[in-house]
């Protein structure tokens, strides 16, 4: 998940054009788990733990699946000026800023040394750390079978891991191409934030 301390110091001059009580809530929530722990892991986990507990409801709301890390962070980016204003503690956590921006992501650890650095106090005690931060990539790549013959509503895809992905079909993409259920497909896409969707969108850009 994106360090909530970066998110919080670099965009904690935003504000929304509507009040929305139901983030305001989550943000209440998140504010009532620290506990007055300023730990940058604590108020990460905290925002996960409330995500995860609501995350029926914003899924029908925002249409974000928080049980993925990179829409747990579209949701913290709407809840900012919520965190910020609800729960003043969070702004007295701060991260070692490098001079370079970055963007973060999930990955595999890469070695002990780059793990050691997330290391802090928190309740119940931590798993062995499995994520460090790296740049995201512009392209993803999905191979599985289609579950319906592609149309207006685009493709949809199920993976070996038995996973459902839904594509926007570009017609410069699908032109000349004959699809039917049941075929094996490997294509590149890439995510897209829509706002006035409120969700991001997976957008194919070739089919191999």
């Amino acid at each position: 998940m994106v360090r909530l301390s970066l998110i919080l110091l670099l965009f904690s001059s935003l504000t929304l054009s509507a009040q929305d009580n139901f983030l305001r809530g989550l943000a209440q929530q998140v504010c009532n788990c620290l506990d007055g722990d300023t730990s940058e892991t604590v108020a990460s986990d905290c925002l996960k733990a409330v995500a995860l507990r609501k995350g029926r409801s914003i899924r029908q709301r925002y249409k974000l699946d928080v049980s993925v890390s990179v829409e747990r962070d579209l949701l913290t980016e709407l809840m900012l000026d919520y965190l910020i204003s609800e729960c003043p503690l969070l702004q007295t956590v701060r991260p070692d800023l490098e001079e370079n921006e970055f963007r973060w992501a999930d990955q595999q650890r890469g070695s002990e040394d780059s793990a050691r650095q997330f290391k802090a106090r928190k309740r119940p005690p931590p798993d062995t750390a499995s994520i460090v931060t790296s740049e995201p990539p512009l392209v993803w790549r999905a191979t599985g079978t289609l579950l319906a013959q592609p149309g207006s509503k685009g493709l949809r895809l199920l993976t070996a891991e038995e996973q459902e992905l839904s594509f926007e079909l570009p017609t410069a993409v699908a032109r000349g191409r004959d699809f039917d259920p049941g075929d094996a497909v490997i294509l590149s896409y890439r995510r897209e934030w829509r706002p006035k969707e409120g969700r991001v969108v997976l957008v194919v850009m070739g089919i191999d």
